[in-house]
C-alpha cells in the first residue's frame, strides 16, 4: 500500500503518526529502528547512569527542527495530560506548552520517542518537553529526507561527489537554515526555555 492510498483510507493524522513512530520491518524504508540500541540511546542511559538520574528531579529538553512556521519554536509536552508532570511542565512553562495527546500540537501522537526511554532511567521526577523549530514547508522537508534516504539506500556515498555535496546542502539547509534571522529566533527561544526549566527545577526541589 502507498503511502496516498494509506493517507486516503486512515486520514492525515493516521497516516503522519505510521510514518513518524518508524518501523522495523523495511530496512530500506524510512524511519528503519535498525537492529541495536542506537549511539544516541546508549549515551543517554550513560549519562543516567554516570550523574546517578533514577529517582531524581530531572528537567529534559528535546530539542529540533524541522516542523512548523519558520522559525517558530513550539514547546512540546511530553507526558500524559493528566500525569503530574504533564500539569508540572504547564506550570513551569505556561500557555505557549502544547500537547501531542490533547490535538493542540502541530505534531501528532508518536510512539518510540525519547521521553518514554528518559521515564524509563528517571522515574516520576522527569518534567519532559521537546522544542520543535520551524525551518521549511512540509513538502520541502520531505523532498530533503527522500533525496537523502535514496542516496544512501543506493549503495556505497561518495562523499566527494557533486551529487552528494548538492543533496548533502539540502538536507543541511532543511533543519538548520543559513539565515541570521532564522538563528537568532531559536537563540531567543532556547534561552527563554532554558530559563523557564531552570526556574521550574530549582522550585521543584524547594
Amino acid at each position: 500500500m502507498g503511502s496516498g492510498h494509506y493517507r486516503l483510507q486512515h486520514g492525515d493524522a493516521a497516516y503522519l503518526t505510521a510514518r513518524g513512530s518508524g518501523q522495523y520491518n523495511h530496512p530500506g524504508g524510512l524511519f528503519y529502528g535498525g537492529v541495536a540500541p542506537t549511539y544516541s540511546r546508549q549515551l543517554t542511559e550513560r549519562i543516567a547512569a554516570d550523574y546517578a538520574l533514577a529517582g531524581r528531579k530531572v528537567a529534559v529538553i528535546d530539542y529540533h527542527t524541522g516542523l512548523g512556521p519558520h522559525g517558530h519554536g513550539e514547546l512540546i509536552a511530553g507526558h500524559d495530560p493528566d500525569s503530574d508532570a504533564a500539569q508540572r511542565s504547564r506550570e513551569w512553562y505556561g500557555s505557549s506548552l502544547t500537547e501531542p495527546l490533547k490535538g493542540t500540537s502541530i505534531t501528532v501522537p508518536l510512539l518510540g520517542m525519547s521521553q518514554y526511554g528518559w521515564s524509563r532511567l528517571v522515574g516520576d521526577g522527569l518534567t519532559f518537553v521537546s522544542l520543535e523549530f520551524g525551518t521549511l514547508p512540509p513538502r520541502g522537508m520531505q523532498r530533503a529526507l527522500a533525496q537523502d534516504h535514496w542516496l544512501h539506500n543506493n549503495g556505497h556515498c561518495d562523499w566527494s561527489a557533486e551529487q552528494t555535496q548538492r543533496i548533502k546542502k539540502v538536507m543541511y539547509d532543511a533543519y538548520c537554515p543559513p539565515e541570521d534571522a532564522w538563528r537568532e529566533m531559536v537563540l531567543f527561544r532556547c534561552r527563554q526555555v532554558a530559563r523557564q526549566a531552570t526556574a521550574g527545577l530549582q522550585a521543584q526541589r524547594g
